[in-house]
């Protein structure tokens, strides 16, 4: 009987999973995404990042393509090595990170997570091939985690 008890209980809590890994990615591709060019100013940048109170927006061609990604790590450590007077009129395409660690549709918050934590980075845009789909913040996948935790606790009492 316990065993029968133990087994039920590993089958709800994996298909619960299951189906909230689901609707946290469905919630997630619902969301505008917010893009920039790789032509644009990084004066235009900044403006648009603390418009949005974003901090980071994805780099995309017309087709939606994913080329980069500029944060605002990105603009300080530049603004840094460039020091320059004229550093706010350099292109995105200057100071993007070119290699973006991205994630398809198919990633849980577990995933993101150990990528965010691996790499120390707060946003990862989410993927269909090259074609950006959405973006998942670090924020995103605290309050994941943290709904994940309460239901596991509350449902293994």
């Amino acid at each position: 009987m316990l065993m029968i008890l133990y087994l039920l209980t590993i089958y709800f809590i994996n298909f619960h999973k299951g189906k909230m890994a689901t609707s946290f990615l469905a919630e997630l591709l619902k969301r505008r995404v917010y893009t920039v060019r790789k032509d644009i100013t990084l004066t235009e940048v900044i403006e648009k990042l603390a418009k949005l109170n974003v901090g980071s927006l994805p780099v995309v061609d017309q087709d939606s393509k994913l080329l980069g990604i500029i944060s605002e790590r990105d603009l300080i450590k530049n603004a840094y090595l460039f020091r320059s007077n004229n550093f706010l009129s350099f292109k995105v395409r200057d100071v993007m990170t070119k290699k973006v660690i991205k994630c398809n549709s198919m990633a849980t918050s577990e995933d993101l997570m150990r990528l965010m934590t691996d790499y120390k980075i707060r946003h990862i845009p989410i993927v269909r091939g090259n074609f950006l789909i959405g973006i998942v913040s670090i924020g995103d996948v605290v309050k994941r985690l943290l709904e994940k935790y309460k239901w596991e606790t509350e449902n293994l009492k």
